[in-house]
Formats: C-alpha cells, structure tokens, sequence
C-alpha cells in the first residue's frame, strides 16, 4: 500500500504514458519516438493520491498507473485532475502499450489496462467527459463533484454485462440520463435491465415548487445521482 494523500505534490511522472495518437491511430503505435519509463511497483495493490494539486490532465494521470500488475484501489480525488478521459483502443478504460518504438519485442502492442481494479475513486475533480468503458474487473466508482456531460453508457451497467455494482455521479450537473418508471410502488430488489425512479422517494426541497426523488437500488449497478440526472422523471411539482 501506499498513502501520499494530503500532501503538497504537484507534479507527477507521466511514466507510461503515451500520446493520445499511439492508440488512435495504430499505424503509429510502433513509429513514434518516445521515452516511456514506468513504475516498479509489481506489488502495490493500493494507491491513494487525494487532496494533491497534480493539476493534469486526468487520461494522462491513469495512463500513468494502468499497468499496474496487482493494482486493486486507486484514490485519486481532490487533485485537479482535468479534461476527458477518451476512448482509445478496445474494451478498455485505459490500454497499455507493450513492445518498444520498433516494435521488435515479443508482446509488442496494446493490451487493457487496470487487469485488477476494483475500486476507483476520482471524485471532487474537473473530469469533462469519460467516453471510455470501465476496466473489466471494476465493482466502485465515484465520479461524483467534476464537470461530467458524458459518460459511456457501460458505466451504468444497465445491461449487467459489467463487473461494476456502485456508481456515484452526484454533483454533476450537466450529465444525463433516461430513467423509466415502475410499475407499482415498490422498487424491484435486483436485476432490473434500465435505470428506474422510485415513486416512494419523494422529498421537498425547501422553498422549492418541486420535489424530487432517487433511483431505485434494484439494478445491475446502484447509481447514486442527483435529481438533475433526469429532471423530467425524477422531480414533480408538489
């Protein structure tokens, strides 16, 4: 394990990491001259960064981490992470690359990244969008309080082809979602395929001509939203 939260570190090693074109672009995965050092720590299963100014773009901060071999916690809130974090190469949040500038090692190429990640924490940043899917094994995510818009729709686990059972996108104000209704008054326990609104939830925000509630806990994955994820269906007038 290793805990630097609440520090004063405001610059960090972009080992690893590549330009965004090595993986959009696969002709020049193997023709761009880089410098790639990476971090030797075969063993660390935890990381907690939070509450240092990094100030960096986000993709680039988990670029620099994601081949991590036994990497299960990465805590990255409060760091001024910042921008998108794209898609870039397969069903993977972030892809790695393997081989040199020539391409002449054996297992050169792209492979997913984050093979052993089971929570991610990168609340309380100025992350704009994240149009690539979580990693295969992740179960929590708080993504809650940044800037999100957009978020890849595998994130919600609507379908339950995903690992992921807990997902916080509070504090986001401009991302959005369809909700449906239930049928009856009570959520369903589990299983449920699309995101659905509980109709017992109901609270009045004070001074407010509105009240609004919450989604059911009954799908794939609970998603903890506010009632701005989906004024229309989550909010009526009182």
């Amino acid at each position: 394990r290793l805990r630097v939260d609440r520090n004063q570190i405001t610059t960090w090693e972009l080992t690893g990491v590549l330009p965004d074109a090595a993986f959009l672009d696969p002709a020049l995965v193997c023709g761009i001259e880089f410098i790639q050092p990476h971090l030797t720590w075969p063993k660390l299963s935890h990381l907690n960064i939070s509450g240092n100014p990094l100030g960096m773009r986000a993709r680039d901060f988990l670029h620099s981490v994601a081949y991590l071999p036994s990497l299960v916690t990465l805590e990255a809130a409060s760091c001024a992470l910042h921008g998108d974090i794209p898609w870039e190469w397969g069903d993977s949040l972030v892809p790695e690359f393997v081989g040199d500038e020539s391409c002449s090692r054996v297992g050169t190429g792209e492979q997913i990244g984050f093979n052993t990640l089971l929570r991610l924490d990168l609340s309380n940043n100025s992350i704009t969008s994240l149009d690539a899917p979580p990693s295969e094994t992740l179960l929590l995510a708080d993504l809650s309080f940044n800037s999100l818009s957009k978020l890849n729709a595998d994130w919600y686990n609507e379908g339950g082809s995903r690992m992921i059972t807990l997902l916080n996108v509070k504090g986001n104000p401009e991302l959005q979602r369809a909700v449906g209704t239930i049928v009856g008054d009570v959520c369903p326990n589990a299983g449920t395929e699309k995101l659905l609104a509980s109709s017992t939830g109901f609270v009045a925000k004070t001074g407010s001509l509105f009240e609004c509630t919450s989604l059911c806990a009954g799908a794939y994955a609970r998603v903890l939203s506010d009632s701005s994820f989906n004024t229309t269906i989550l909010c009526r007038c009182r």
